[in-house]
């Protein structure tokens, strides 16, 4: 398969919550870094500065003591409607590196939220594949926190 080609990461997703809501809890860095993190992997550190163009970064310590770090850019916020940004984890070896595209759009739906989430330009379809599961697994917590 033609590395170009690969399929993007695509999800909808309702929940009962206004956009504004769904919306802040990607907006706010430290609520989405919690929600991305798995139960045995510990968040070091999350900054970011929300506006276009601005850069963000999160760093996870997984159970083995490594370091997984995020970073990337701001291309469009447009609250309560959208975010996108670049999407980079740091690899030993900078040419294992994959920029990736997020996009997240957010329409009322009825008293509630309907989510669409576009991740896109993955190199490796392993890679593609995990982002879908931590994806789907992210939207569960966000899910049950906005139930709260």
């Amino acid at each position: 398969m033609n590395q170009a080609t690969l399929p993007a990461v695509c999800i909808r997703r309702r929940f009962d919550a206004p956009p504004q809501r769904v919306y802040n809890a990607f907006a706010n860095i430290n609520t989405f870094a919690e929600l991305m993190r798995p139960e045995d992997v510990k968040l070091v550190e999350a900054a970011a500065d929300i506006r276009e163009g601005g850069e963000y970064k999160i760093v996870f310590r997984m159970p083995d003591d490594d370091l997984w770090t995020l970073h990337g850019t701001y291309r469009e916020v447009s609250p309560p409607n959208r975010l996108a940004l670049t999407w980079t984890w740091i690899e030993d070896d900078p040419k294992d590196e994959q920029h990736t595209l997020l996009a997240l759009e957010f329409a009322p739906d009825g008293d509630g939220t309907e989510l669409t989430l576009r991740h896109d330009l993955f190199l490796r379809e392993e890679s593609r594949a995990s982002h879908e599961d931590g994806w789907g697994k992210c939207l569960d917590k966000l899910a049950a926190q906005l139930r709260r």
